[in-house]
């Protein structure tokens, strides 16, 4: 394998397991009562063929959410975000997709519902795009030392 190529490939891999500040830290909440009822409900479908101890899958949400609590890096946030992303577009389109139907039908209730379940999911993830953990700061960061040339140094005569 080409050194360099290794060498790039680690640096992304400890940039996105690199532990981040906590900002946004308070997004994962809302995230978490968002998702709970469609992870209920899969639950409750799943668990009538399948055996409880095969439910697992269903938790892996929520333990992603309380690791990122505790140790926000980077490739959490992605985890989250990622599915969050399809998740919403797919209520989009399904919302724009059956809205003509929905209206010939007088199934406004429907409609609404719908609707605002897929802006709460837009707004879901508006909420994680700004809670994008942000890169650490350095505790005893060191000025860089004065070369002479920039907008610091001294006019020459």
């Amino acid at each position: 394998m080409n050194n360099a190529f290794l060498s790039t490939s680690m640096r992304w891999a400890r940039g996105a397991i690199k532990r981040r500040i906590r900002r946004g830290s308070w997004a994962y909440i809302p995230w978490l009562l968002v998702w709970l009822p469609p992870l209920i409900w899969m639950a409750g479908n799943l668990s009538f063929n399948v055996r409880a101890t095969e439910l697992w899958p269903v938790l892996i949400p929520i333990l992603a959410v309380a690791i990122q609590i505790i140790y926000p890096t980077l490739l959490g946030w992605a985890i989250l975000f990622i599915p969050s992303i399809f998740f919403a577009g797919g209520a989009l389109i399904s919302v724009i997709i059956t809205a003509p139907v929905r209206i010939h039908k007088d199934q406004f209730g429907a409609l609404l519902v719908s609707s605002i379940a897929a802006l709460v999911y837009l707004m879901i993830n508006g909420a994680l795009w700004f809670a994008l953990p942000g890169a650490p700061q350095a505790a005893n960061a060191k000025p860089a030392p004065a070369t002479g040339v920039g907008p610091s140094s001294p006019p020459e005569a």
